[in-house]
Formats: structure tokens, C-alpha cells, sequence
């Protein structure tokens, strides 16, 4: 927290860039800070002083003068919150009939020793003076009867004993002992290895904190044949949930309450930011009775592969996480806001044909996601009973909020055909269309009801459950087909509350705009300029600190990270000038930065439109100049899913709050963690089993670790660790 130091202000700050904007602003007088330090004012002249008191005071102020003198401005900015924790005259205390005293005078700026606490005069709360918060009339309440956060119900387990007896890293002798065993874990060392080295008995085991406990359950799916048994572990969700919701860490970064975001009290416009200040916010508090509260479920999936070149194995993690958590802790992967609910089996059916496989595959990723999420769907009608991070007990309701995914993984999820869009009900050869207008930029919406409403045409036309026979399902698939589905009778989120896929699925910035850029801008430039040539402008641009310098150019590269997309963009349209078409280049490029804000404003979604449409107006000059070419010669539409997923982003805004937070960049960093890492520890036979259970050790003891940290350092388990948080919750994932 940043404070201004004029008396006549005392303006709090979230950071050091609003007072920057504070210190611009003609309206206040706190810039004169800097016009003492660039001017350098003449200082009192020593002749002038007629005690020791006030050559005292000269001395002083000389030295806070040097002091802002040699730092400037940036030092002040960088101390600030340390001056916070000085004492500072309030401006209630001047009188109106005395003269205010100059705001950065000595007496104004140095640190007074602290008064005695009956005489103090607390400070007014902080004032955000960048936006104002109007929350939801129906305020989140909690229940009269006590409970316990998660370090709390921790600490009044079976071994309470013993923690509070002097030794809290019980059930190891002493913290050495705890600091080996943590070390061991995080080492590149095999389960096995560890447990050898360790000997850990049972008994230590079982004396860790309790976590969600891992299931697992094997079945067959009736009248098929698959190559191996269908073996699915899964976790309850809404224990992940409490456990998430109750964790003192995300205290001052999740909210109850939904909130409108506004520049200032008297305006009108709007500004989408958090989860919270969007309208599936507001609107669903609206639906709640009094004093209820909910929060946004995230789930995340998608298959990662295990091996490479060879063993094609690969592993099916859904992950979840929860929308009230600000954006800036919740995507940052040490904040540990993720948490694996299930590893979802991936089988191959035997004797079937391939419209056959297609079907039973989305119909047992269907059936899976029903049966883990069931309690969600509990909690989501009924309300369910949980302790907050203070303690207090809330009635919170779990609806769907997002459901992050690549472009395939949500046709799966919106039980929608390969040619049809997850979101709306355009087709492949429509994905090149400008969309109509009176959809708010995109083209008519494909809301659960015209899902379900398909699905229970197709039924009716077509048994989905025919006998066991040979090409059985293929007359339904021919159904299904006509009707733009993928074969899903029973959608996992059909009985979850209103759960709509138009809503929940999500613009994915990682695939939907930096692959976009990769896999079509640059072909594009690469087809009209040529490798070569696209390579030597590359190289002769100056080699510029924060810019990477291309030396051997980007056409001839196979595999390109998200880092390297993003820091190609930033000299793209520079290197292109002059040789591609600049408005319908520029078009894109433009929209694509864009949606990278983390504040939307009414005029951020306009200029996205309009350069979606600019790029709309002026894209057949890519194809007359050769830039959409294949293997079999040049490609005269542009029938692109992802171009089509585009016209999401300003919907998806208002909605759910800034896109880019529901990038999968922090999910691709859980596959490391919460499967690749796992799977290079076990011994690769019935790894699904040894993955959960070293996922199962490493949360016991990260929970344990925090434990162990706080009562080590006598620190209270309900305080609010700024101090953890703020090492995850310094900026988002970087942006182009």
C-alpha cells in the first residue's frame, strides 16, 4: 500500500503507478514533491536561525532533502510502504482556522515517534481512487456457530499434543529431520528410493495432515470391449473446494461479495476486471436467498503426453480451481490455487468403427465428469456449509463458472460435431463470415437449451442404445451428424444448475491468440515475404534490453514456446512494414494485444470489434497476395476455428470478467507438476496409481510445511500472510 505524504490528501494507493497518475493529476497539489526535487529550492538561509531547536530542524530537512535528492522520485516510490508504518499528523487534527502547514515540510515528512495508543487517530480506511466499487445489495452472511479454517482444523487434530508441547514438526523428531524429509521429496529421487532411505513406517505416514483422499474405480462400459480396463482416480471435489476456500493464505484475495467496477461514483461506465465484477457474478448473487454466498467453479482439462518419440502414453488430468480468488494470485503456479481432482482414463474400444470410437469415448469422458462432480452439483441446488479462511461458516452454492480448454477439448465438452463451433451455431464454412450484428458481434449463440433441445431430436429419430452389433451406433452417428452433435446423450453439465457452454467455455489466450499468431500470421508473412527474406529483416534489427534479438530468424523453426510468441509479436508489424497489406496485419495484431488487458472498459470491447471488422474489410488481400497457401496451392477462404472463437471475447468480458485470466498457460504448468512429475517418479507400470499417491504425499506435506512455518514463528493461523501472498501476487503471467 502506497501512501501520499500531504496532509491535505492522504490518498492511499495499490501500487506504485497510481501515484504516478496521483502525482500528474492538475486537480491535487502533491506533484509540488517533485518539483522540489527537480527544482531544488533555495534552502533557509543558517543566519535566519536563532535557537539550537530550529538549527536542529535545518539539519533535519537538509537531509531529507539529499535524501529525496539523490533517489528521486523511484525511491520515494520504493520506501513507501515502509513510511506507512510511521506515524503521520492526521488532517482531522488541523484546525480550520490555523493555516495548513506545508505538506512536505519537515515537520510534515519526517517520522514522528509513536503516540500512546488512547491518543491516536486511526487513519480512514483506503480509498482506491482509480475505480469505484459498487457490491451486490445481497451481501455474503455467515452463520452464528463457530469454525475452522484449514491451519486451524489442523492444529486441533489427534497431535495437537504435540505440536503445542514444543516439537510442531511432530511426527518428525525435530526440524532437521522435517527439512530432510521435504528435501527428499522435492528431489529428482523415485517414491521407492525415498521410502528406503526414509523408512517411513505406516504410522508416520498416517500422522500427516488429512487431504481430499484419492478413489479409484474400475468398470466396463456395457456391450464393449476395450484394449485395457477402464480405470478411473478421482478425489471428491467439494472437500478440494472447502479446502481451497478455507486456506488463510488467498485472505485478502478472495471475494464473497460480487461487485460493478466504475472509473469513479459518478459514472456510468463500466470496467470488467476480477471474476467478481462481471455480470455472471452479479446476476447469479441476484438468484441466491439472503446471506448465501457462491463460488465459481474453474475446472480444466486436457491430455499431455508422458513419453516423447516413443511409449505414446499420455495422461488425462482435470484440475480445479476457484473464480473468487483474484486473478493475479489464482495464475500464478506457487500460489497453488489448482488442485488435481481426478485422472481420467483413456481407453481404445475394440471392434468398433471409427465414428463408433469417436462416440463412446466422448460418451465415457461424459459419464466420468458426471459421477466426480456430483457433489458440486449437490452443493450448487442446495448450498453447502463452509468455513471461510477467518472461520466464519458460510451456505455457499458451487455453480460452473469456466471450464478451460483447448479448441477440441471444448467441442468435446459442448457435446458439439468436428464442423461446429463449441459457442455458436455457425458451421466450418461460415468460421470466414463477418458475424451479424444484432449477436453483439458474433454469430447466433448456441445456448444449453439448443444443445438439448439437438439431443433429444436426434434421440427421438435414432435409438442411441441400440443392441450390440456390428457398425450399431452407426445410424445414430448419421443423426447426430445432421443435428451438429458428437453422439453425448447425457452431458455432465445438463443437471448442473443452469451451466451453459456458451458461458463457461472460455476465449484460451495461450491457443486461441499467440498459437493463433504462430500458426497463421506469421505462415501468412512467411508465404507473401518468404523465409529469407522475413529472416534477414529479423536480423538486421538493432539488439534492443527487454527485446529478443532473432539472429537466425523464425521460419525454420518447428516448435516455438509461448515465451517465443509473445516476444515475436512485439516486432512483427515492424519487420512486415511495407510488404503486407498493413491495415488487415495491423487489424489482428491489434485485436490481439487488446484482449490482453486486464481492464476492460465499453471502449476497449468497441475497438475490438471495430478491428475485427477492420480485418473482416480487408482480408482477401492476404489471399490475392499468396499468404493463405497450402500443400495444394493457395486457400481461398479462411475457414479458421480459431479466427471464428474471436468474436467470444467481447461477450466473454462483460460475463466472466478480462479473458486473459482464464489463459491455460497455468494449467499447462500443472501438467509438469501434477503429472509429468509424478510420472517420471514412478516405475511406469500402473503409474495412474503411483501418480496419486505421490500427489497425495506432496500435499500432505506442503500442508504441513505452511503449518510447521507459522507455529514455528508463534505466528496467529487466522492472520492475513500478506507476506506469502505477496510473492504470488505481484503481477499476471507476462504479456505481449
Amino acid at each position: 500500500m502506497f501512501f501520499c505524504p500531504n496532509l491535505n490528501c492522504n490518498l492511499q494507493f495499490l501500487d506504485d503507478l497510481s501515484v504516478v497518475h496521483h502525482f500528474s493529476d492538475p486537480e491535487f497539489k502533491c506533484g509540488y514533491l517533485y518539483e522540489i526535487v527537480t527544482t531544488n529550492p533555495q534552502d533557509p538561509q543558517t543566519e535566519d536561525i536563532d535557537s539550537d531547536e530550529e538549527y536542529k530542524e535545518y539539519e533535519e530537512y537538509k537531509e531529507y532533502k539529499e535524501w529525496f535528492a539523490d533517489g528521486g522520485l523511484y525511491i520515494f516510490l520504493i520506501v513507501a510502504p515502509l513510511l506507512t508504518l510511521l506515524h503521520f499528523p492526521d488532517p482531522v487534527d488541523i484546525l480550520e482556522d490555523q493555516e495548513a502547514p506545508d505538506p512536505f515540510s519537515i515537520d510534515t515528512l519526517k517520522p514522528h515517534a509513536p503516540e500512546a495508543p488512547a491518543e491516536s487517530v486511526p487513519r480512514d480506511p483506503p480509498v482506491q481512487t482509480s475505480s469505484y466499487k459498487h457490491y451486490h445489495p445481497n451481501r455474503a452472511g455467515s452463520l452464528p456457530k463457530p469454525g475452522l479454517n484449514l491451519l486451524q482444523a489442523l492444529e486441533n487434530n489427534k497431535y495437537a499434543n504435540h505440536h503445542n508441547s514444543g516439537n510442531p514438526h511432530y511426527p518428525f523428531a525435530n526440524q532437521t529431520e522435517w527439512e530432510l524429509v521435504k528435501w527428499m521429496t522435492d528431489a529428482s529421487l523415485t517414491q521407492q528410493q525415498v521410502d528406503a532411505f526414509l523408512r517411513l513406517s505406516y504410522c508416520l505416514l498416517t500422522a500427516l495432515p488429512t487431504v481430499p483422499k484419492w478413489q479409484h474405480q474400475t468398470f466396463t462400459y456395457p456391450g464393449y470391449k476395450t484394449k485395457s480396463p477402464i480405470m478411473i482416480f478421482w478425489r471428491n471435489p467439494l472437500d478440494i473446494v472447502k479446502d481451497l476456500c478455507s486456506n488463510p493464505i488467498f485472505t485478502p484475495c478472495l471475494e464473497h461479495n460480487p461487485y460493478r467496477l466504475y472509473p469513479s461514483p459518478d459514472s456510468s461506465d463500466r470496467m470488467f476486471t476480477e471474476f467478481m465484477s462481471g455480470d455472471f457474478a452479479w446476476e447469479y448473487q441476484s438468484k441466491l436467498p439472503r446471506g448465501h454466498s457462491f463460488v465459481g467453479i474453474i475446472l480444466a482439462s486436457d491430455k499431455t503426453p508422458l513419453t516423447i518419440g516413443t511409449g505414446n502414453r499420455e495422461m488425462h488430468p482435470l484440475l480445479i480451481s476457484v473464480a473468487n480468488i483474484d486473478a493475479c494470485v489464482r495464475m500464478k503456479a506457487t500460489s497453488r490455487s489448482f488442485a488435481l481432482i481426478a485422472y481420467l482414463p483413456i481407453v481404445k474400444f475394440t471392434d468398433v468403427t471409427d465414428h463408433e470410437q469417436s462416440i463412446l469415448k466422448a460418451r465415457l469422458f461424459h459419464l466420468c465428469l458426471d459421477k466426480i462432480l456430483e457433489p458440486l452439483k449437490v452443493a450448487e441446488k442446495t448450498g453447502e456449509q463452509m468455513a471461510d479462511s477467518q472461520g466464519h461458516v458460510r451456505i455457499v452454492h458451487t455453480p460452473l463458472a469456466v471450464y478451460i480448454a483447448d479448441y477440441p477439448e471444448q467441442q468435446l465438452v459442448s457435446c458439439v460435431a468436428g464442423n461446429q463451433s463449441p459457442v455458436s451455431t455457425a458451421k466450418l464454412k461460415q468460421f470466414s463470415d463477418r458475424p451479424p450484428d444484432q449477436f453483439g458481434g458474433m454469430f447466433p449463440p448456441h445456448t444449453r437449451d439448443i444443445t438439448l433441445s439437438a439431443i433429444a431430436k436426434a434421440t427421438a429419430a435414432s435409438n442411441p442404445y441400440p443392441d450390440k452389433t456390428e457398425r450399431a451406433l452407426e445410424p445414430f452417428w448419421k443423426t447426430c451428424k445432421s443435428y451438429g452433435l458428437n453422439g453425448v446423450v447425457q452431458p455432465f453439465w445438463m443437471g448442473w444448475g443452469s451451466a451453459c457452454p456458451l458461458i463457461f467455455l472460455t476465449h484460451d489466450p495461450l491457443h486461441g491468440l499467440h498459437k493463433f499468431f504462430w500458426d497463421h500470421i506469421v505462415k501468412w508473412a512467411i508465404n507473401i515475404l518468404t523465409g529469407p527474406e522475413l529472416d534477414a529483416r529479423l536480423k538486421v534489427l538493432q539488439p534492443c534490453v527487454g527485446v529478443r534479438h532473432w539472429a537466425n530468424g523464425v521460419s525454420k523453426l518447428k516448435q516455438v514456446t509461448g515465451q517465443e510468441y509473445r516476444e515475436l509479436k512485439k516486432v512483427f508489424v515492424a519487420v512486415i512494414n511495407g510488404a503486407v497489406n498493413p491495415g488487415v496485419m495491423c487489424a489482428l495484431l491489434d485485436f490481439i494485444f487488446q484482449a490482453q488487458n486486464l481492464i476492460f472498459y465499453d471502449e476497449t470491447i468497441e475497438a475490438l470489434s471495430a478491428a475485427l471488422s477492420e480485418f473482416h474489410d480487408n482480408k482477401q488481400a492476404i489471399v490475392d497476395a499468396g499468404g493463405r497457401r497450402g500443400t495444394r496451392g493457395i486457400i481461398r477462404h479462411f475457414h479458421i476455428p480459431k479466427l471464428e472463437m474471436l468474436h467470444i471475447i467481447m461477450c466473454s468480458a462483460r460475463l466472466l470478467g478480462d479473458p486473459y485470466q482464464w489463459t491455460s498457460d497455468i494449467t499447462e504448468q500443472c501438467h509438469i507438476t501434477h503429472v509429468k512429475t509424478p510420472y517420471r517418479m514412478s516405475n511406469r507400470r500402473n503409474f495412474h496409481e503411483q501418480c496419486a499417491r505421490f500427489m497425495d504425499r506432496v500435499e500432505k506435506l506442503n500442508l504441513f510445511g505452511l503449518f510447521v512455518a507459522l507455529k514455528r514463528n508463534n505466528t496467529s493461523l487466522l492472520n492475513e500472510m500478506e507476506v506469502e501472498t505477496s510473492t504470488v501476487a505481484d503481477h499476471y503471467p507476462e504479456q505481449t
